[in-house]
């Protein structure tokens, strides 16, 4: 690994770390609109994967923190526009509901995750195929 790739990836750890500290805080939900609003840098797949990693240890520490953290999660799905990124947010929202008892919630949630997962498998799979029907055709051009 480069130098300056460890010191990217030391930068990714503090800033993870930074919203470890921030984001289970953020009492209501306009605290975390205004959170997710304020900041566009964490608009990322990555940093929503890492919210979403923490959840199952708030859950069993401070369902009002795993709440926050998922709230977070589940806004800047929003903003991301991907489907995996979104079906993550909604599945750590699912398994929150469970854990609270909502199950019907719960059920609901985790199929809307479902059919995203669903969804980006099916572009993955459309994407690799066009480049391969590509390179066929390509190569019966030549």
């Amino acid at each position: 690994m480069t130098n300056a790739s460890q010191a990217v990836r030391r930068a990714k750890e503090t800033e993870y770390e930074d919203l470890k500290l921030i984001v289970p805080r953020l009492q209501d939900h306009r605290a975390r609109v205004e959170f997710v609003d304020q900041h566009p840098e964490y608009v990322r797949p990555d940093v929503i994967a890492k919210l979403v990693e923490w959840v199952p240890t708030l859950v069993r520490s401070d369902r009002s923190e795993a709440a926050a953290v998922v709230e977070c999660a589940v806004l800047l799905a929003r903003k991301v526009r991907q489907p995996q990124t979104s079906a993550l947010a909604l599945r750590a929202s699912a398994n929150l509901m469970h854990v609270s008892g909502r199950n019907k919630s719960a059920v609901r949630c985790h199929e809307r995750a479902y059919s995203l997962f669903l969804a980006a498998h099916r572009a993955l799979a459309a994407r690799f195929c066009a480049r391969r029907l590509s390179a066929f055709v390509s190569s019966i051009n030549r």
